[in-house]
């Protein structure tokens, strides 16, 4: 009668919790790293938004358009971040 050795009993358990590991350990750095790119891109989007929000605060309240659009062609220009000013009732009056 054929016997097993005990490398062929034990090796394919071993294999699958292996891979089971690896695989798990993996989904996870994968979700880890994901969610933290997306925490640093909104804090970079809100410090963004926080540095031009002095500036175009005063010309909205005057309501001079000329000026904030002229401010954010010149924003974008020097960092190359889109930026959109929206009125509260969703009239877009500055989009570059």
């Amino acid at each position: 009668m054929f016997k097993k050795r005990l490398i062929w009993q034990l090796y394919p358990s071993f294999l699958l919790i292996i891979i089971i590991s690896v695989a798990g350990v993996a989904w996870y750095g994968s979700q880890s790293l994901r969610k933290f790119h997306l925490d640093q891109v909104a804090e970079d989007l809100k410090s963004r938004a926080y540095l031009i929000e002095k500036q175009i605060s005063a010309n909205l309240t005057a309501r001079n358009f000329k000026e904030i659009d002229d401010f954010c062609k010149q924003v974008v220009t020097a960092s190359s971040t889109r930026i959109t000013v929206i009125l509260p009732n969703g009239e877009i009056i500055v989009y570059c």
